[in-house]
């Protein structure tokens, strides 16, 4: 029994003793009226008492209960409050509670812009296609629960999104598998006559050869009003949480490997056993690896991310002076200034940065930041940069152009160049020809020539001799004229002679 339960018990003895020992000593004074009613007075009074006692007892019992459930009730409802939006006083708040993970549903949602899914395809060739869209958009937001009315306030659900698209708008095609997931990228089109859930588009370009081949593979289209974004998270094992040291979560190598199809071994080899090609592809794929993790020594700065502690106050403006639908450009401007009013600051449109505040800043312009002595660096973390895909796109159909131009140029020079060597082979070959019918000529011109070097021999023999026999004769001729002038001179002086005589 407790130490309460004894105290009444000890009361109600010492009142009873009390009262039997003044009606013993009163009785002969009071009478028998006065005894009797001093009695049922007695009784009444314990009586009432103990209803009392079993009220207070029951009253008791329920104010424990309703404490017991109040307590219960608010501890439930702190701990829905907990669960729908986080601790408020908590600087890590757990991204997976339900309302910020709603919140970031509904991020993501806006930025990838209104999505049709589904989209059956009525007819399509590569000039252009009629699509009947889904009666309902695929990126509605789901609805979130309404908050406690003395708690915090819930972030407010997308507003549902018309299911039109107007002519002339840009969108751009992925064609599905039969679960309806996208697969393959047919290009970007354009919207050219709208009929109710039925439009037509044509392709802005001429689609590309395998685009063209896979225009009728689907049959249904996933239709995108804006390019899907690229993110670091997406590529992050599911369920995983940022740390310290992987700061976009946990990466799988494995499922990166198998979905970007790309063997996980290139990035094991050394860099000096791969081909260009495979070098590329071991580079993609352990950007995507090493993503959101510590920097390796020798990362360059454009790759780096700095946690930075401000040492002084300091403002940057971040909105730009223009603002556009993110439809006509995106949602940053070239300096990465917000364009999207939805985006933008209320008050101002630069931000201020604190003494002993924490941020995650580029590479670059922390080390700026550093160099001026507004910031302390710490830890530096690895950031793939994210890819442009509209720009990625048409740059890689534009490539893909020019290479097709380039090989077709090739292709004619090689073909002159065959020609060419053609020709220059059988020239060769004429030239062959021609040399050993000129070998066979050098050797009958050879054998002519000794011919005619012995004649010539011959010959000048001959004129040796003669020149011999003329010289021989010449000198004869000479005496013969010797004698002839002597004989000649007698004579006249003979017949000189005689005439005087005569």
């Amino acid at each position: 029994m407790e130490l309460s339960g004894l105290l009444v018990w000890a009361a109600v003895l010492v009142s009873l003793i009390a009262f039997i020992v003044f009606l013993v000593k009163g009785f002969k004074q009071w009478g028998v009226w006065m005894t009797i009613c001093f009695v049922v007075l007695f009784i009444e009074c314990w009586t009432f008492l103990v209803i009392t006692a079993g009220v207070n007892k029951a009253r008791l019992a329920a104010t424990k209960s309703f404490d017991q459930l109040y307590t219960e009730r608010n501890r439930l409802l702190a701990q829905r409050e907990e669960e729908f939006y986080g601790l408020p006083t908590n600087p890590a708040p757990d991204m997976q509670r339900y309302v910020p993970l709603a919140s970031e549903l509904n991020r993501v949602l806006l930025e990838r812009g209104r999505t049709w899914r589904g989209a059956r395809v009525i007819n399509a060739n590569p000039a252009g296609a009629s699509v009947e869209l889904p009666s309902a958009l695929s990126n509605l937001p789901p609805e979130v629960p309404p908050p406690d009315p003395n708690g915090a306030q819930a972030v407010p659900a997308a507003p549902a999104a018309s299911n039109s698209l107007a002519v002339e708008s840009i969108v751009y095609v992925f064609g599905e598998d039969q679960q309806q997931i996208p697969v393959n990228y047919l290009g970007e089109f354009k919207v050219t006559a709208v009929n109710g859930p039925a439009i037509t588009i044509t392709p802005t370009t001429p689609l590309a050869q395998n685009q063209a081949g896979m225009v009728n593979q689907s049959a249904t289209w996933a239709i995108y009003e804006l390019i899907p974004l690229d993110s670091h998270t997406a590529f992050a094992q599911p369920g995983s949480q940022p740390t310290e040291d992987e700061i976009f979560g946990a990466m799988n190598p494995e499922e990166l490997s198998r979905l970007l199809r790309i063997p996980l071994e290139l990035t094991q080899r050394a860099p000096s056993d791969l081909n260009v090609f495979d070098s590329v592809k071991a580079r993609a794929l352990q950007s995507y690896i090493l993503d959101g993790s510590k920097a390796p020594v020798g990362t360059p700065l454009e790759n780096i991310f700095y946690d930075v502690t401000f040492l002084k106050d300091y403002t940057e403006v971040v909105d730009s002076n223009d603002k556009r639908k993110p439809t006509d450009g995106g949602y940053f401007d070239a300096s990465g200034r917000t364009v999207d009013a939805r985006l933008m600051r209320d008050d101002s449109p630069e931000a201020t940065f604190k003494v002993d505040e924490v941020y995650r800043i580029y590479g670059p312009k922390a080390k700026e930041l550093e160099a001026d002595g507004i910031v302390k660096l710490g830890n530096p973390y690895f950031v793939r940069p994210l890819n442009d895909y509209a720009f990625g796109f048409r740059e890689t159909r534009r490539l893909t152009q020019q290479a097709i131009q380039d090989i077709a140029l090739v292709n004619r020079e090689i073909a002159v160049i065959t020609q060419t060597e053609k020709n220059a082979r059988e020239q060769l070959l004429r030239m062959e020809e021609i040399g050993r019918q000129m070998e066979k000529d050098q050797s009958q011109y050879a054998m002519e020539l000794t011919v005619i070097k012995s004649e010539q021999a011959r010959l000048q023999s001959d004129i040796d001799a003669k020149k011999s026999e003329l010289g021989k004769l010449y000198a004869s001729i000479l005496n013969l004229h010797s004698k002839l002038v002597t004989v000649q001179s007698n004579i006249a002086t003979a017949v000189q002679t005689s005439a005087k005589s005569e």
